[in-house]
């Protein structure tokens, strides 16, 4: 693979993953609703806490006065919170698997129990690629979008190449090595897709959230987006990371 100039774009333009992540998503519906729907159990269930519970952490009302009954379910809220940053992360390896296994179809539960077994590895990677792409963000951005985009391939290799850590990274930023514009094209494309369709939407969101004086449909609204997006997100990465692959 060459190193020194960027070699032909060959990876599959944005309107073409976009459209192939979408039909995936619709012949596969049940499995990939039924394990994002597992996945963000914990989160939904956290919201809906936060919505109704709109008292601060430190456990202060708003006029200034002391409610101590509220934080049990700040706890609660809090818990259920910091388990859903597992439970999605689980839930990502499974669609993962299941993509990578061709569709095959299989339990929601099954999936999940095999990704319970690449868990740690693709946490651990997940992890330090984020600790690098921090550090770098914070010396400057430019230097931090770089490693995002080149370490963007290594949670998906954790599945399919059974290697973690820094390996899993290096092997990332090989793949990518000669094609980085065409990556960030079509990850940039990907979230600008992302923003115009929800934009209107949010809007929509936040003032039924005023009238309301809670989070409650912003809660669902992340909820019933995720169930979606979730999938579709995974499939448009795995579908570059297949294009990379045959390079």
């Amino acid at each position: 693979m060459e190193t020194t100039t960027p070699s032909q774009d060959t990876i599959t333009p944005s309107t073409e993953l976009l459209k192939m992540a979408f039909d995936r998503f619709i012949t596969h519906w049940k499995t990939f609703i039924g394990v994002t729907f597992l996945s963000w159990i914990p989160a939904i269930f956290s919201g809906l806490i936060d919505s109704y519970n709109i008292v601060p952490f430190v456990g202060f009302m708003p006029d200034g006065g002391l409610n101590f009954r509220s934080k049990p379910l700040t706890y609660l809220s809090a818990t259920l919170g910091l388990l859903s940053l597992f439970t999605i992360v689980w839930g990502t390896i499974a669609i993962i698997i299941f993509i990578k296994n061709q569709y095959v179809k299989t339990p929601v539960l099954v999936l999940f129990a095999r990704a319970q077994k690449k868990f740690w590895d693709f946490f651990w990677t997940m992890i330090l690629g984020n600790i690098l792409v921090l550090i770098a963000l914070f010396l400057l951005i430019i230097p931090g979008i770089f490693l995002s985009i080149i370490f963007s391939m290594a949670r998906i290799i954790v599945i399919s190449d059974n290697v973690s850590g820094w390996k899993a990274l290096k092997k990332s930023s090989l793949l990518i090595r000669g094609h980085f514009w065409a990556v960030f094209g079509r990850f940039f494309s990907f979230g600008f897709f992302l923003i115009l369709l929800n934009t209107p939407v949010i809007i929509a969101v936040i003032t039924i959230d005023r009238a309301l004086e809670s989070t409650f449909a912003s809660t669902v609204y992340i909820f019933l987006a995720s169930l979606i997006f979730m999938p579709i997100t995974t499939l448009y990465h795995y579908f570059i990371y297949e294009d990379l692959s045959k390079l």
